[in-house]
């Protein structure tokens, strides 16, 4: 069970984190973007299908993970921002270049 809920949010391709990187650099990102792009990953047991509406309204702003035997919620509010970090990717691009 810990290694599929690893590969979920490390899967370079579709994992979560790779769609919070993807949308966090696009110009017109949006944090609402991040959990709809998390929702069409598919039938993974361990990402649970959010249902109803929570916080502030907006139930395309989170998602649900079950960790073991509880589940999580995470509101994607704020995420590209807390995500972004100019120095990072500056150094990143120095140590490509």
């Amino acid at each position: 069970m810990n290694e599929r809920i690893i590969n979920l949010f490390e899967n370079k391709n579709n994992g979560i984190f790779s769609i919070i990187n993807s949308e966090s650099y696009v110009k017109f990102g949006e944090d609402a973007k991040i959990s709809h792009n998390i929702h069409t990953l598919g039938t993974d047991p361990e990402l649970i299908p959010s249902k109803g509406v929570l916080r502030g309204g907006h139930p395309q702003m989170h998602f649900v993970v079950k960790h073991g035997v509880k589940n999580v919620v995470y509101y994607t509010e704020g995420f590209r921002l807390k995500n972004r970090n100019d120095y990072i990717r500056d150094i990143v691009k120095f140590t490509e270049s």
